[in-house]
């Protein structure tokens, strides 16, 4: 009688075990695939993502979009991206601060073919402490005074211009362009697809291939 109940328990055992083995397999398989179809999405997402700030910014000068610079819902500064820009007036800025305090995009956006914010705080984030302005140093909070106050609208406009084009969204600074729209300091009207997918995706996660696609270009 002992040896038949230690022959069902051994046989209990021994399939338990093989039950658990069986099915260690099994889940292991499933994160297998789950961790491998998670990499693939996420540089597919990566590539579409670098590729939508480098379609934009490559195409920006082309659309005749509005690139604007705002420092709690007044407009300081901005441009027509055509050929040649136009420089926004006092009075347009005066106007954009209006339809900014309403949250008024659409306003703001007119005839333009895209919208691209920025806030000041973008600048005031960049990592460095001074710029070079047509060979003249400047450092950071001479920058952002003269962004702020000063009196010469063409001035002002240049300035930025210059800041946006080399520190922002030059080639090098793509990371840093998608971490300042992430916190919501750039502001794309209309966002695409991707840029709107961006917002729920922890740049941890892309940062890594968007980076070997950096490197590669």
């Amino acid at each position: 009688m002992e040896a038949i109940t230690i022959i069902i328990l051994s046989f209990f055992i021994l399939f338990g075990a093989t039950s658990i083995i069986l099915l260690i397999k099994k889940l292991f398989k499933i994160y297998f695939f789950l961790n491998l179809s998670m990499i693939i999405i996420m540089l597919i997402l990566s590539f579409f993502i670098y590729k939508d700030v480098m379609d934009m910014k490559d195409n920006f000068g082309k659309n005749s979009n509005l690139l604007l610079l705002e420092d709690n819902d007044k407009a300081l500064t901005g441009f027509v991206m055509q050929e040649p820009p136009q420089i926004l007036t006092e009075e347009q800025l005066d106007q954009y601060s209006t339809y900014l305090a309403d949250d008024d995009y659409p306003k703001v956006l007119g005839s333009s073919y895209k919208l691209l914010l920025i806030d000041i705080e973008t600048i005031s984030n960049i990592n460095q402490e001074s710029f070079m302005v047509e060979n003249e140093e400047l450092t950071k909070n001479e920058v952002l005074t003269e962004l702020r106050t000063s009196n010469d609208i063409e001035y002002r406009a240049a300035l930025f211009s210059m800041i946006f084009s080399n520190y922002i969204i030059g080639q090098g600074n793509v990371l840093y362009l998608l971490e300042s729209y992430k916190k919501g300091n750039i502001f794309i009207y209309p966002e695409t697809i991707v840029f709107k997918l961006m917002k729920s995706v922890p740049l941890s996660l892309v940062k890594p291939a968007i980076e070997k696609t950096l490197a590669k270009a």
